[in-house]
């Protein structure tokens, strides 16, 4: 039984019509820059191999390589070649990436200031109901961790560990994103989206029905 309904779009294509149209993924990716004096193999193909490489769950740049042989993802890369592990490493290294923060350790004191509404409500009803944002933070991070690699650092260069972080989290936004405000069986119970990114991994295995991550 099919455990998706996207029609007219097979998972993936319905994730990547959702990206460019919403968020200008092709756009975005263009505009990333390294510092790579000489670059024959264009930056935008190597961010759109990270960016699959966390879609698909891939834990390490020397997985991402051999991913990269199959054809279903240099189609989607529009990259028809292998991208090795040592070029995703020069390269995150390299990256661009602008206003980092700096780390400052604070203590602070929390008030829960509540309108008249809940005033029917006890005070330990009402702290519960603030530290739900916790919660929000928390559940991303669990989900990260869980499936998203996020414990393991592919390279332990600043600058490549705070890029692989940024995608990271750009790639679990988007596709939470799109799931939960399109995907009708996951909102009825009957997928999940590790099914999700199942499918779309074995849509890979049907490389001549897949459009470069641009097309659209």
């Amino acid at each position: 039984m099919k455990t998706w309904v996207s029609p007219p779009h097979e998972p993936h294509q319905g994730f990547f019509h959702y990206v460019g149209k919403v968020y200008g993924l092709h756009r975005r990716l263009k505009a990333v820059r390294d510092d790579r004096p000489q670059a024959k193999i264009p930056t935008e193909m190597v961010s759109a191999t990270l960016f699959l490489g966390v879609l698909l769950r891939i834990g390490s740049f020397l997985q991402l390589e051999k991913e990269s042989q199959r054809r279903g993802f240099q189609r989607l890369t529009g990259y028809g070649k292998i991208v090795h592990d040592d070029l995703l490493d020069y390269v995150c290294e390299r990256y661009r990436v602008e206003g980092r923060l700096q780390r400052k350790e604070e203590q602070s004191h929390w008030r829960w200031v509540a309108t008249r509404e809940l005033d029917g409500y006890g005070a330990e009803v009402v702290w519960r109901i603030g530290h739900r944002c916790w919660g929000v933070e928390n559940d991303a991070f669990n989900e990260l961790t869980q499936h998203y690699h996020l414990s393991h650092c592919p390279h332990h260069h600043p600058v490549a560990i705070l890029a692989c972080l940024l995608i990271k989290v750009l790639v679990f936004n988007l596709f939470e994103f799109y799931v939960k405000l399109n995907g009708k069986l996951w909102r009825m119970g009957r997928t999940t989206l590790l099914e999700i990114a199942r499918q779309m991994d074995l849509s890979m295995e049907q490389w001549e029905q897949l459009d470069p991550i641009w097309s659209g």
